[in-house]
């Protein structure tokens, strides 16, 4: 829930909206406002991020193909029924590695584009295939 502490007035009314509503115009300093209350989508998710030279945030020496051909084996080892956690423990080159590549819950937007893209898209327990962002590639398990 917001904080309606400390809140403006003309904001007041979008703080009392329930899930879905839609305010009627509001006078504020800026010109006439009109809210809406949406629901904020989340999810759980893990990964394993292979980066490599040059993607943002990587210390890794390994090439962009180099780390493309890694991703491709991990999703071959993942259709042939190894656990997901295992594999980012070992391989993932993100921080979230030593918990099995676990991300935990976030909302939409909160991830870059092209992961919040494939991660949203996914059905909870689903798997995603290679994903590339700025930091590499991603394989992301949805969990719920």
């Amino acid at each position: 829930m917001l904080n309606r502490k400390g809140a403006p007035p003309f904001f007041q009314s979008a703080l009392r909206l329930k899930e879905g509503q839609i305010s009627d115009p509001v006078d504020s300093p800026f010109g006439y406002l009109i809210f809406h209350r949406v629901k904020l989508e989340k999810v759980t998710a893990s990964h394993i991020l292979l980066s490599f030279k040059g993607a943002m945030r990587s210390t890794q020496n390994r090439s962009r193909g180099e780390a493309l051909e890694m991703a491709k084996l991990l999703v071959a080892d993942l259709e042939a029924g190894k656990e997901f956690a295992e594999l980012a423990k070992v391989h993932s080159n993100g921080p979230s590695a030593p918990k099995g590549g676990l991300l935990g819950s976030f909302t939409r937007g909160q991830m870059v584009p092209e992961f919040d893209k494939a991660v949203f898209a996914l059905k909870p327990d689903e798997v995603s295939d290679i994903v590339e962002t700025p930091f590499g590639f991603h394989i992301i398990k949805r969990h719920k």
